[in-house]
């Protein structure tokens, strides 16, 4: 800014020590007010990714009229707390939307019921429950699908934590979101991810002494490589457990990739060979 400022007051700029000067007719050539626009514009940007706490550098090679449009958008709706006018009542509450090299999360919350009025909040920041129709409560997270977790440039892995332990009321499928988050941390190879895994399972541990608890935690520090021998030790007093999820969980752990394959092959149901696909605990045969 200083430097267009200088410009165009002194029809020059000093470059050590010695003024560069521009005729009336250079200068004249030089639309300002562009120039002057696409640095608020820049500086606009800056804020938004601040706000969202997105490390990821914007890349502008292919920026086109859509993506400062929607950037528009988000400093109104983000940064000034405006209210956004739009074209419908039933947009969807979660919002996946992408502008340049960056893609974000963001709730959409209409002002009233029926309005075309939304506001804007980054999903980490909005404090929100759901409720099923039995009135068992969730994590937000569990609307968001694993591929949309891996896309996003805001995801707050302290928000995702606080969203499941939280003290206030009982959360339901916190196993589950653990899992998720497992496959989110085997997908990026992000070992700050896996420490926050291990804080996840520690916590669930302390909640329920279970042997699913621990054969969640036990998974994460195999892939931290801090199995104990006490931990080998509990994992071969499972070799021969009755259920056949306990005992597949366990080679994999371990490392025995042979065993592991033909308990998944030869005793798992379809339905379980479907579900343990997704499962991070299968990933393990693949390290």
């Amino acid at each position: 800014m200083e430097f267009i400022l200088e410009l165009q007051k002194n029809k020059g700029i000093i470059l050590n020590d010695h003024k560069l000067t521009f005729s009336d007719k250079s200068l004249s050539e030089i639309d300002f007010n562009y120039l002057k626009n696409c640095l608020d514009a820049h500086l606009r940007l800056n804020e938004i990714l601040d706000k969202l706490k997105i490390s990821t550098e914007l890349d502008f090679t292919n920026w086109s009229q859509n993506d400062y449009r929607v950037s528009e958008t988000l400093y109104k709706g983000i940064i000034n707390k405006e209210l956004i006018k739009l074209d419908r009542t039933d947009y969807n509450t979660i919002q996946f939307i992408k502008f340049a090299n960056i893609q974000v999360l963001l709730f959409l919350i209409p002002e009233n019921i029926g309005t075309t009025d939304y506001r804007l909040y980054n999903f980490s920041d909005y404090d929100m429950i759901l409720i099923d129709e039995n009135k068992q409560n969730f994590s937000k997270y569990e609307a968001v699908d694993i591929e949309y977790l891996l896309l996003i440039d805001n995801f707050d892995i302290s928000d995702y934590l606080s969203s499941y332990l939280s003290n206030k009321i009982p959360i339901e499928n916190k196993d589950l979101g653990l899992l998720k988050l497992i496959n989110f941390s085997d997908n990026q190879c992000d070992q700050n991810v896996l420490q926050s895994c291990l804080e996840f399972a520690q916590k669930l541990l302390e909640m329920d002494n279970s042997e699913y608890n621990k054969l969640n935690l036990l998974q994460i520090k195999k892939r931290l490589n801090t199995l104990t021998t006490e931990d080998n030790n509990y994992l071969l007093s499972l070799m021969n457990h009755s259920k056949v999820q306990i005992r597949f969980a366990v080679a994999c752990i371990l490392g025995y990739k042979e065993q592991a394959n033909y308990i998944f092959e030869n005793e798992f149901s379809n339905n379980q060979k479907e579900c343990f696909i997704k499962y991070p605990i299968y990933n393990l045969l693949n390290l």
